[in-house]
């Protein structure tokens, strides 16, 4: 039993001190405020890491928690979805450093898909206007 209790132990010590490696936060992007690619905790001014989530209110009900993305000390990584209030998808794609990089595909408030865009670094390399050019 002592064995349980000082291995539980050492688990909430080792979060405390190494959270930013080990034990990183989950937080709903409902909550936090954006900038220059960053998310912060709104009052304390406190930067973010880790993964991020976001609810929906729906026929008055509270949605289950939704994946948007992770992000750490270095900005935005890997994939991220962004939502219309109605839950649809609004965006989707990859960043590398808070960079958007590769296919980025986004949909209008109705579902419909708007463009398919392809950044490099940040920069757009081509767009594809899916209203007019009839993307698949």
């Amino acid at each position: 039993m002592s064995k349980i209790r000082l291995t539980y132990l050492f688990i909430i010590v080792t979060c405390f001190q190494y959270d930013k490696i080990f034990c990183q936060e989950s937080f709903f992007i409902n909550n936090l405020i954006e900038k220059d690619g960053r998310l912060f905790r709104p009052f304390l001014n406190e930067p973010v890491y880790g993964d991020i989530y976001r609810d929906f209110l729906i026929n008055n009900k509270k949605s289950e928690k939704v994946f948007i993305g992770h992000i750490t000390e270095n900005g935005k990584q890997g994939k991220w979805t962004r939502y219309w209030n109605n839950a649809k998808k609004k965006e989707e794609g990859y960043f590398i450093d808070s960079k958007k990089d590769g296919l980025w595909i986004e949909w209008m408030e109705n579902g419909e898909k708007y463009a398919e865009i392809f950044y490099r670094k940040g920069l757009v390399v081509h767009l594809t206007n899916c209203i007019v050019d009839n993307c698949l």
